[in-house]
């Protein structure tokens, strides 16, 4: 299967627009395609460089919905922020998530030395599987697949204004602009 890309739109000069990192991909399954990636499952409960209102849950009820497929315990936020830290001196240019009832307001924020680099939503991601034609029965969940190629960041703000942000098998890695170029 091709993957789906999204390009993030950013303002040059007023009114020219031009593509930048991050580029954005779907893929099958409910883990990352990057060889070596670091994948947190979070079926051990355990969320290590979390921070904030997130939390480790496993099925459905009334404020968090199970993604598609997935039996195993996930990273569910309430309506607030929770945050993936890097650790001190690290930074990554790749990140993937098995992204949960895709919700438009649900926000990925990437940071780098405390500067907001990019801002991926719910609704940029549906909007990406709708102008591809992918229908998903039911409540979408996809892996989504976002690469920095030169930049990186080295901290993640999870966000929603409506409950949930569900999530798993977060992955991070560095990979080489001509790899993710030929994902």
């Amino acid at each position: 299967m091709k993957p789906l890309v999204l390009l993030i739109p950013v303002a040059v000069c007023g009114s020219v627009v031009a593509y930048a990192d991050p580029r954005v991909e779907l893929s099958e399954g409910m883990t990352t395609p990057i060889s070596g990636a670091r994948v947190v499952t979070f079926d051990d409960r355990r969320a290590e460089r979390y921070a904030g209102a997130g939390q480790i849950v496993m099925g459905s009820f009334p404020s968090s919905t199970q993604p598609q497929g997935d039996e195993t315990p996930y990273f569910s936020v309430k309506p607030t922020t929770a945050a993936f830290v890097a650790e001190p001196g690290v930074s990554y240019n790749y990140f993937g998530l098995y992204w949960g009832t895709i919700d438009e307001y649900n926000e990925l924020r990437f940071f780098k030395d405390g500067r907001l680099i990019v801002t991926i939503t719910g609704r940029d991601v549906l909007r990406l599987i709708s102008a591809h034609g992918a229908v998903r029965a039911g409540l979408p969940s996809s892996y989504v697949n976002i690469y920095f190629g030169v930049r990186s960041y080295s901290r993640i703000e999870f966000r929603t204004s409506i409950p949930a942000f569900e999530s798993d098998n977060h992955a991070f890695s560095n990979v080489r602009t001509s790899e993710a170029d030929a994902m």
